[in-house]
């Protein structure tokens, strides 16, 4: 069966967007909205839309690591037999100015990551 490549890039957690601006970054990693189309699907009745992933998201060495797998043992077993879904994926995101901490925000299937600039603390007594 036929698999959009967006989504499928999605899956695999390769669409994501990174805006620079003066105090910090921006970075909006895209998750996957659909299951793939497999007859097993519908066998197991899992909905068309994906369920959210678990992640995690670190940051290190001016380099932002998000981590998602998908949740529940039918979405693994239908990861193992389905091509192009793999049950986790590792996006790694690097910075070209020192970084020193995040926060996050998952909105309609978009994880929103701003990630501060240089010492955190001299940029929250400058807002």
């Amino acid at each position: 069966m036929h698999d959009d490549k967006l989504e499928r890039d999605r899956r695999y957690g390769t669409v994501y967007r990174v805006a620079e601006f003066s105090n910090a970054y921006l970075a909006r990693l895209e998750m996957p909205r659909k299951l793939p189309q497999s007859s097993l699907k519908r066998l197991w009745n899992l909905p068309d839309e994906m369920p959210d992933y678990d992640y995690t998201i670190s940051l290190n060495d001016a380099v932002l690591a998000i981590s998602a797998s998908v949740r529940g043992e039918a979405l693994r077993k239908l990861s193992y037999v389905s091509s192009s879904f793999p049950a986790d994926f590792s996006t790694r995101i690097e910075f070209g100015k020192p970084v020193t901490a995040f926060k996050h925000r998952m909105r309609n299937k978009i994880l929103e990551v701003i990630v501060l600039k240089g010492d955190a603390g001299e940029l929250q007594s400058a807002a």
